[in-house]
């Protein structure tokens, strides 16, 4: 007698860790980044030249992470998710619009008014509040995101979103990555002329951001000629040759990246980053994200895995953290060094910011505000034996 069983569902593919290991380690590195500048933001000068040193050392590591990786991740991914099946234009706005724009709203709103926080404590609170009334100021925070620093992600990411049409022809003509590098050049030329045309500082502003979003178009050629080539397939020679040349080209550009570290620290500003230092701080994300690539033959914890679906809400609260330890050391007048400063600042920002995007990522009706989307339950397949233990699924969200 012959039984009829319900067709097995065929297993997912395999997870690729090599990408959870890259955002999880990018996020820290984006708290790094953002705890290696004392309670103003500006550099750490000290007149020791070996605390110069160190500090900048301190951040140019850092900065093998920042923004523009978070970018290459999302439309990576994006370009993976349009691999296996094709959605519409106006359906894919739609949702994307959903994920990005309404959680950005609400952190607008909040970080709009968190800053209240630290400006009381550092006695420039009055401007703060005089800034929320002027309707100009929140012009800003919606359109460039300005409400904190790391907010203009949000907008950045869902413009690119919008032209991801053009970027598609880079799955098929991948070497049209390798466009990046005169948009660059393009929007690093148009936005010098900008600067010194622009008097009316709002205008500027925002003149800038919209040239940005056009030069940072580029990531998305490049993330969608990188899906082409991941897709094609790597063996564990070419995946080992590929590692040894972006330790090459990372190598460089890090020395050229400390030289500019080097001149903040010791003119205690944020000095113009041109030539060398411009192109070297702009393409080490793509040089880290193909590093990362390399590695997907190794073994990477599955740790990583678990961490990565927190990497957006790291990415989103960790100023709540840092806000809150400025303020503290601050006000209890804590004398550190520089370098005791970046650490433990880093310590405590990273632990914080898993911990509150843990804590957000369980309450569901918010974790839609980190990022974090409700899975479908799975379908049940009736079968005579059980299946072979699947592999976990890929990579779905971002950054």
């Amino acid at each position: 007698m012959t039984s009829v069983t319900a067709p097995l569902e065929k297993a997912p593919a395999p997870r690729m860790v090599w990408l959870d290991a890259n955002r999880v380690l990018a996020a820290v590195g984006i708290i790094l980044i953002h705890s290696s500048t004392n309670f103003s933001g500006d550099p750490f000068k000290s007149p020791e030249p070996g605390m110069n040193l160190a500090t900048a050392l301190v951040r140019t590591f850092a900065e093998l992470s920042g923004a523009e990786i978070f970018l290459v991740f999302s439309l990576f991914l994006l370009a993976h998710r349009l691999d296996k099946r094709d959605i519409p234009y106006g359906s894919l706005i739609r949702g994307q619009a959903k994920r990005l724009l309404i959680p950005f709203l609400i952190w607008t709103l909040f970080f709009a008014v968190f800053r209240l926080v630290k400006a009381s404590a550092f006695g420039y609170g009055d401007a703060i509040r005089a800034e929320l009334l002027m309707p100009r100021s929140w012009a800003g925070y919606l359109l460039i995101g300005s409400a904190q620093y790391h907010l203009h992600f949000l907008p950045t990411l869902f413009f690119a979103i919008l032209f991801y049409p053009c970027m598609r022809m880079a799955r098929r003509y991948p070497l049209m990555g390798l466009l990046l590098v005169p948009l660059l050049y393009l929007m690093d030329f148009v936005q010098r002329w900008m600067w010194g045309y622009i008097s009316d500082p709002f205008v500027r502003g925002l003149a800038l951001q919209g040239v940005k979003n056009l030069g940072y178009l580029g990531y998305g050629m490049m993330a969608f000629s990188l899906h082409a080539y991941w897709k094609r397939g790597m063996d564990r020679a070419e995946s080992r040759d590929l590692l040894r040349m972006m330790l090459l080209l990372g190598g460089f550009a890090f020395l050229t990246t400390l030289v500019y570290g080097i001149a903040c620290m010791e003119a205690g500003s944020w000095v113009d980053r041109n030539g060398a230092a411009f192109y070297a701080h702009l393409l080490m994300p793509v040089i880290v994200f193909c590093a990362f690539m390399a590695t997907q033959h190794r073994a990477w914890p599955p740790l990583f895995s678990k961490l990565s679906p927190y990497t957006f809400g790291v990415y989103l609260l960790h100023p709540i953290v840092i806000d809150l330890f400025d303020t503290i050391t601050f006000t209890e007048r804590w004398n550190l060094s520089p370098l005791a400063m970046i650490f433990s600042k880093f310590a405590v920002a990273v632990l914080g910011a898993f911990a509150l995007a843990y804590g957000l990522g369980k309450l569901r009706p918010f974790a839609f505000m980190i990022g974090i989307e409700e899975s479908a339950p799975a379908r049940k397949a009736v079968a005579p034996e059980p299946p072979p233990a699947a592999m976990a699924s890929s990579s779905a969200s971002a950054p």
